[in-house]
């Protein structure tokens, strides 16, 4: 291991992540791969020409191309020399043509007859932009036929291409065989996702991973199935955890066919500083979770109530709620409000980029009128910096700003300095009350107000 960095922030939720570098003890090299690349033509012909022309030195290929029936466009696997690369961008991918139907089940099926148990690393590669139209359509059916005809353990890597494909389905193909799903527009971003794609393939560290903590309780970590790990590449794992003190984190992989393991030694405490990001992004990877699950089972009542529900306790926009942001005079009044959602089938795509993007953050959102504060997340509402737990009209204990009860306060909970800080109209909570502080408001602070806001 190059790094291990291990970062805990209050509200039991913890950080982990392990990065695996390119020297010693694992040895980057370039890891030659059986890929079969499975598309249907325009607008995929372009990225198949970018992922012929990236396969590596040793790499082995096959290329299938579909409409309603499937065209083998190579002899199985094949070496992946510059001579039949060149042929295959030439003469193959040039050629194909879509005529309308989409045989999903049938082309990826082929593509499983190509790969067999071996050590290699293995992924197939799959772009199409329809539905399934022909041989088999039933999602359920092609999921299962195609997850079955995996023997050989390849990794499925989905790319829908603009906006009509079936996202339930083609989530399920990926979560089904270990890999990821990606939804793209067919000139806007296809090349970038593709070349952030090959980057990180090119390298396959540990294969099948598991994570086990021992010495305090994990929880609720995102993402649910660990990925494959690349070289070059991090895994981020976040979730909560109970209990403190030190404890062994144990990263287990597999490696040309061997198990590897990694004993890592960390410290969970109690309460810790300096990582509030961390509450918003292990919201946003929740959020990214639920988006997923209204996806692949349709929308309920209790998955939008959370996704709603986080959404606005963390400042995160997500298709049901949107911030509202006015140009005005800094910083931009920011609200949070349930968008009214139209069909799901008509929104499909959107809902699935969403929930990819969230799912897989690295880093929280950052939103104009949001601003995360001592673990707290704070929207700016017509000129007051609100927490985002407060809902209008509710009940607030009214503090004169700069009075003797401002600054009794600020002494009894000096904890609260960075949320007075920001502004001269604050409204947070404080053990069951919330405090709104601004213009008006009680000047001086009893000995039993304080008490009762300490909880005496």
């Amino acid at each position: 291991m190059d790094t291990e960095r291990f970062s805990c922030r209050p509200l039991e939720e913890v950080r982990i992540e392990v990065e695996l570098g390119g020297k010693a003890p694992l040895g980057a090299v370039y890891s030659p791969s059986h890929k079969v690349v499975v598309l249907r033509p325009e607008p995929t012909r372009a990225a198949a020409r970018y992922i012929l022309e990236h396969l590596g030195e040793g790499d082995r290929f096959g290329l299938i191309a579909f409409n309603e029936e499937v065209d083998r466009l190579t002899e199985g696997l094949v070496e992946a020399t510059p001579e039949r690369v060149a042929a295959a961008v030439a003469e193959e991918v040039e050629r194909i043509y879509a005529d309308g139907w989409t045989n999903i089940h049938g082309a990826l099926l082929s593509a499983m007859e190509w790969l067999s148990a071996s050590e290699w690393p293995k992924y197939v590669i799959f772009l199409t932009d329809g539905l399934p139209t022909a041989g088999e359509t039933d999602t359920g059916r092609i999921v299962r036929d195609v997850t079955a005809a995996n023997a050989a353990g390849a990794r499925l890597f989905v790319f829908g291409v603009g906006y009509d494909v079936d996202p339930q389905l083609l989530d399920l193909l990926a979560q089904k065989n270990r890999g990821t799903a990606s939804y793209v527009t067919p000139q806007k971003d296809l090349e970038g996702v593709l070349t952030s794609f090959y980057a990180k393939i090119a390298q396959p560290a540990l294969t099948d991973l598991s994570l086990d903590v021992q010495g305090v309780a994990v929880y609720d970590l995102y993402p649910r199935e660990l990925p494959d790990l690349f070289y070059g590449a991090q895994l981020t794992l976040v979730g909560r955890y109970t209990g403190s003190g030190p404890a062994t984190v144990v990263l287990r992989g597999m490696r040309d066919n061997a198990e590897e393991t990694y004993a890592l030694e960390a410290e969970f405490p109690a309460l810790a500083e300096g990582a509030d990001f961390l509450s918003r992004l292990w919201a946003s990877r929740k959020i990214g979770h639920l988006l997923k699950r209204i996806i692949l089972e349709g929308e309920s009542e209790e998955l939008v109530e959370q996704i709603v529900e986080l959404g606005t306790r963390y400042g995160i926009a997500t298709p049901y709620t949107s911030f509202l942001v006015e140009e005005a005079a800094p910083p931009p009044p920011a609200t949070v409000q349930v968008v009214p959602a139209p069909p799901l089938a008509s929104r499909a795509v959107p809902l699935a980029r969403s929930a990819q993007q969230l799912a897989t953050a690295e880093a929280p959102e950052i939103s104009e009128g949001v601003k995360e504060v001592a673990g707290r997340v704070f929207l700016f509402v017509d000129g007051v910096w609100q927490e985002s737990t407060y809902e209008e009209g509710t009940e607030t204990l009214d503090i004169q700003y700069l009075s003797d009860a401002y600054f009794q306060l600020l002494s009894e909970f000096p904890e609260l300095g960075p949320i007075l800080a920001l502004g001269e109209e604050v409204i947070f909570r404080l053990e069951e009350k919330f405090v709104h502080v601004g213009s008006t408001g009680l000047t001086e602070l009893s000995p039993e107000l304080i008490a009762e806001l300490k909880g005496a």
